[in-house]
């Protein structure tokens, strides 16, 4: 039975590449610590996958076409920001089977093979990650741009998500 062993949540903001003149250095540097703080707790828990909720600013989709709910499910996981540039392998059974379970739950997802991610994953990537050799399941939730999706759908599809780990063998945070 699988298992979700971490969870956590973390800020992705830009300027944690960037330092611009007009913020706050410090405050940058505590951010920055306090992801690879969250980092240990990969090391300690020992995840076979990350699932990584994330959202997008108009760096993957665009204002024409931006999905509620997309996943990517190929075998790489890439984001460039900033002139970084990353590539972390996808558990692309698991991304299939996300896929499949879910859509069978009646959620509309879409999906890309190759697409490539923003700041919002380049940064934890960065941090968080920290070049472990976990695999990843990049999961998209639209949280900027209108139609958004209801609080009650997202704890549904949270739900449906923790049936998807517990149907499998792995480990997951």
């Amino acid at each position: 039975m699988g298992e979700i062993v971490a969870a956590m949540a973390t800020c992705h903001a830009p300027q944690l590449f960037t330092y611009p003149p007009d913020e706050d250095h410090a405050q940058l540097d505590a951010s920055i610590a306090g992801m690879r703080e969250l980092g240990k707790l990969l090391d300690e828990t020992k995840p076979e996958v990350i699932l990584f909720l994330g959202s997008d600013h108009l760096e993957t989709f665009s204002m024409s076409c931006n999905p509620t709910f997309a996943i990517i499910a190929g075998n790489r996981a890439k984001a460039e920001f900033a002139g970084r540039n990353y590539d972390l392998p996808i558990h692309r059974e698991m991304a299939e089977d996300f896929l499949c379970k879910l859509v069978s739950k009646d959620f509309d997802l879409a999906y890309s093979e190759d697409a490539i991610l923003g700041h919002t994953f380049a940064v934890p990537f960065e941090f968080l990650i920290g070049g472990r050799p976990i695999p990843v399941v990049p999961f998209h939730t639209n949280v900027y741009l209108p139609p958004l999706p209801s609080p009650k759908r997202c704890a549904a599809l949270g739900r449906a998500i923790a049936e998807v780990i517990a149907s499998r063998s792995e480990r997951v945070a």
